[in-house]
């Protein structure tokens, strides 16, 4: 799959397992649905209908 850098998200709902290794190749959105992570420094969302309207 081909996809262009600035339209690329890696999106996951495990802080340290999904999220924190995408974040050294600049691809991390948090789907924290229980609002369990607000002090985490990575873009968050609650839901994927929130992503789509985020981008």
């Amino acid at each position: 799959m081909v996809a262009e850098w600035p339209r690329t998200l890696m999106v996951g709902n495990s802080l340290r397992e999904d999220v924190l290794g995408a974040q050294a190749a600049g691809l991390e959105v948090l789907l924290d649905r229980g609002d369990h992570h607000r002090d985490a420094d990575v873009r968050r969302v609650r839901s994927l209908h929130d992503l789509v309207f985020a981008a």
